[in-house]
């Protein structure tokens, strides 16, 4: 006698579950508040835009100079590339467009130390929590990925330390570099979905009191590798949802994706949420 077994209903997880793809929907909330429905027309791979961060030329100091803090004191600041820079490419040229980006962080090897280790990636360490990806978008507005800003302070005993001084809210989000480092899957959960007039910006922060990012100055002399910031996604055509398509996803009877653009302000969530 054979035993028939039920057929199990799941999704298989793939590097590409997270993205959109033909004939799917999505209601897109932009940076005003205001919401539209539209139907996936048209998905094509992003590729890879590496940009070099910091390397024997261009370090990021750690912070605090290794210095170790005394006891009681505030946290230092973290040391950063510079101003929020501007990624223009992922700007889609018509508003019929979309963008999704997915950011990652790495460090590759300059020259061989002691192997021929050229061109390939930096274990990741411990250490390398203490440094952040911090983004706005849309950059105009200086908006993160949330909205609140929390103030949270650590009174910790010498060492590090401490957090970012502020979480989200008008000085953007931050991600420690070990939540989006190369030799792990791409993670969906910082996403950014990118319309027409909208730019993201980036910068790194470093706030190891020790940790090299870069060469030939300091505690950095003979620093072999360089940190790069890539992206990785998917650029999306989109068109309206038809009539019947739209009551449809009004009642909850087609599934639907939403998507946010930037951060959001709480206060304009009123005039999307369909008042009459």
């Amino acid at each position: 006698m054979t035993e028939k077994y039920k057929k199990w209903k799941y999704t298989e997880y793939t590097r590409t579950s997270k993205y959109f793809k033909p004939d799917n929907f999505i209601q897109i909330l932009d940076p005003d508040g205001f919401t539209a429905f539209m139907k996936i027309v048209f998905a094509e791979p992003l590729g890879h835009f590496p940009i070099l961060l910091c390397d024997e030329f261009s370090p990021i100091p750690s912070s605090g100079a290794g210095v170790v803090r005394p006891a009681g004191a505030p946290p230092y600041n973290p040391s950063a590339t510079g101003d929020f820079v501007a990624m223009r490419f992922l700007e889609p040229t018509r508003e019929d467009r979309l963008i999704q980006a997915r950011p990652l962080l790495y460090a590759l090897y300059r020259r061989p130390p002691v192997g021929n280790f050229s061109g390939q990636l930096v274990p990741p360490t411990p250490e390398m929590s203490q440094v952040w990806l911090q983004w706005v978008h849309p950059l105009q507005s200086g908006r993160g990925g949330t909205d609140k800003p929390a103030n949270l302070t650590f009174n910790v005993i010498g060492g590090t330390g401490g957090i970012p001084q502020n979480v989200g809210g008008t000085f953007g989000g931050s991600i420690p570099a070990t939540k989006i480092y190369a030799r792990d899957d791409p993670n969906e959960d910082y996403d950014v979905f990118v319309l027409h007039g909208t730019v993201p910006g980036y910068r790194v922060l470093n706030n190891h009191y020790l940790l090299p990012m870069g060469g030939m100055v300091n505690q950095n002399a003979g620093l072999n590798f360089d940190w790069y910031l890539d992206f990785v996604g998917y650029k999306y055509v989109m068109e309206p949802v038809s009539a019947s398509e739209y009551g449809k996803l009004k009642d909850y009877k087609m599934k639907f994706q939403p998507v946010v653009v930037g951060g959001v302000p709480q206060s304009s969530l009123i005039r999307a949420g369909g008042v009459k």
